[in-house]
């Protein structure tokens, strides 16, 4: 509950320092972030789970919960007092600074507004309730690889749940770089529709690959590392898209609602996914139904949300 204004609040945000032609490489960086919070916990959280299990009389998943929650508690109290809204604000920045800012996002969020009357604007909109699906189906493939990759690594024949974890470090240290790489690139071309297309559609063919069960170890976490790369990068990408699509007086109410009717993936996905996983003894209908869904969302996107040139 708490978290829920979070995401959707870095999304708006970035946008009032970035311009559009930027924002997939800035979210790349805030995505990026997730990748290396797997990266390390891949490292420690295995060791808490198993070493610090039966201290003080706490389980080792307990440990865990605190440990690695602590240091979000202390980034946001810091946050309240480092953090400034708009770039006008920031004492930092010179007044030539801030002009140069305020040309290159182009003014381009107008009056903003959080009223009733601007959530009812974006509810009539029918391409919010299409992005909105579009980011369900790709997040049902995200929240796969991180609620499920220790899982799938545990199904190539690996026990220990610290090698577990630190098998889990490489589709994670892939995909950081990896979707950082691609988000520039669609920065720097100016395109977004075929790269998310790309990203969605490979994504989908390599969460598909996953049901083969080479033999090989190093084969299946190729194809994971592919995943993760390709459905890392989709992220930044979609949302360097809906703040242009939205009036500005909407645009705080478009991001949340979509980020909202997004994130009940993390509700719908593990719990269909478990339900294949129980009824059938295998994740293989689960990641064909991920794959399905991955492609979906590239196809909404590609077929029904018009090309737009981001503003200069």
């Amino acid at each position: 509950m708490f978290e829920a204004g979070f995401f959707p609040g870095i999304v708006l945000y970035l946008t009032y320092w970035f311009p559009a032609k930027r924002r997939a490489a800035v979210m790349a960086i805030f995505f990026a972030g997730v990748a290396v919070a797997g990266v390390l916990g891949g490292l420690v959280s295995g060791w808490i789970m198993r070493d610090m299990a039966g201290v003080l009389g706490m389980q080792g998943w307990k440990w865990m919960f605190a440990i690695e929650g602590a240091p979000a508690i202390v980034l946001g109290v810091i946050a309240a007092f480092i953090l400034v809204d708009e770039p006008r604000q920031a004492s930092w920045l010179s007044d030539g600074e801030k002009a140069f800012l305020a040309r290159s996002r182009g003014e381009d969020h107008g009056v903003k507004s959080h009223s009733l009357q601007a959530l009812m604007q974006v509810l009539r909109n029918p391409r919010v309730y299409l992005f909105a699906f579009i980011y369900f189906s790709l997040t049902c493939g995200s929240l796969a690889l991180s609620f499920w990759m220790p899982l799938m690594i545990r199904d190539f024949g690996i026990t220990d749940v610290v090698s577990i974890s630190l098998y889990s470090v490489v589709p994670n240290a892939v995909g950081a770089v990896g979707l950082i790489v691609i988000a520039r690139h669609s920065d720097r071309s100016g395109e977004r529709h075929r790269h998310f297309l790309l990203c969605t559609a490979g994504g989908a063919l390599a969460l598909a690959a996953l049901t083969l069960h080479l033999q090989s170890l190093a084969a299946m976490l190729t194809i994971l590392s592919v995943a993760a790369v390709l459905i890392f990068a989709a992220l930044p990408v979609f949302w360097s898209l809906p703040p242009s699509y939205l009036p500005a007086s909407g645009a705080a109410a478009g991001i949340a609602f979509i980020s909202s009717v997004g994130i009940t993936s993390g509700i719908v996905s593990p719990w269909v996914i478990g339900q294949i996983k129980v009824q059938t003894g295998s994740l293989d209908n689960a990641l064909y139904l991920l794959a399905a869904l991955l492609l979906a969302s590239g196809l909404s996107m590609w077929l029904g949300v018009p090309r737009r040139t981001d503003p200069s």
